[in-house]
């Protein structure tokens, strides 16, 4: 907890720039994309990451603006951690988290650097 006032998970001066409660009612309204843009088309028919799409596009062209790979690429399936509702949160007991979203990486070998990534979002992907 970053306002915690004692202990090894102190960090005093996070407290002195944001209280708390303030921080709390701006990650409530905080959105990456504009909410209402992809309730345009029917359930049937969205994109079930419509919300983060935008901001994972920019991310995608980052990572291949800042690095060009010559050889040695690995294709890596990982799990990031969620145990909130998803429609595409997957189950898998083989893993240390069991839940979570599923993710298949193009990373460089040597150093891990991620050139690209696709969220399993059902059998359509």
């Amino acid at each position: 907890d970053y306002w915690s006032s004692g202990g090894p998970t102190v960090t005093p001066w996070f407290s002195t720039v944001m209280q708390r409660n303030r921080f709390f009612v701006i990650l409530s309204i905080f959105h990456l994309s504009d909410i209402e843009a992809g309730y345009e088309q029917p359930i049937e028919e969205r994109d079930k990451l419509f919300k983060g799409s935008p901001s994972m596009n920019l991310c995608l062209e980052r990572f291949k603006a800042v690095y060009s790979p010559d050889q040695e690429l690995a294709i890596d399936e990982a799990m990031c951690p969620f145990k909130g509702h998803l429609s595409f949160k997957v189950y898998n007991p083989n893993k240390p988290n069991k839940f979570g979203i599923k993710l298949y990486a193009l990373c460089k070998s040597n150093s891990g650097y991620c050139l690209g990534f696709v969220i399993y979002s059902g059998q359509a992907t």
